[in-house]
């Protein structure tokens, strides 16, 4: 181990991790873990990875597409809505 508790460097640059090619080193995250740049075979895009997620869990799923999926609407509000709403006609006509 490093000082401070992490593991020594590990150079990544050139590697391929899923969909990810990494292309150079980005400035550690407030925690010291090692960041990466890498370019993204989907979007083309630069993101800034950490290493280690890299390495031991790589992404199924393109960071641009995982906010793309936060701002869509859940149906599954929808079906709660309407589930309610039967259940409330039910009592009505009781």
């Amino acid at each position: 181990m490093a000082i401070g508790g992490h593991p020594a460097f590990i150079e990544m640059a050139g590697q391929r991790f899923g969909m990810f090619v990494v292309e150079s080193r980005a400035e550690n995250d407030r925690a010291g873990n090692a960041r990466w740049n890498c370019r993204c075979d989907r979007c083309g895009q630069l993101h800034v990875l950490v290493g280690t997620q890299l390495r031991n869990r790589p992404r199924k799923s393109c960071p641009k597409e995982d906010k793309a999926a936060d701002t869509k609407p859940a149906d599954s509000n929808r079906t709660v809505r309407d589930f309610t709403f039967i259940s409330d006609m039910r009592r009505d006509t009781t």
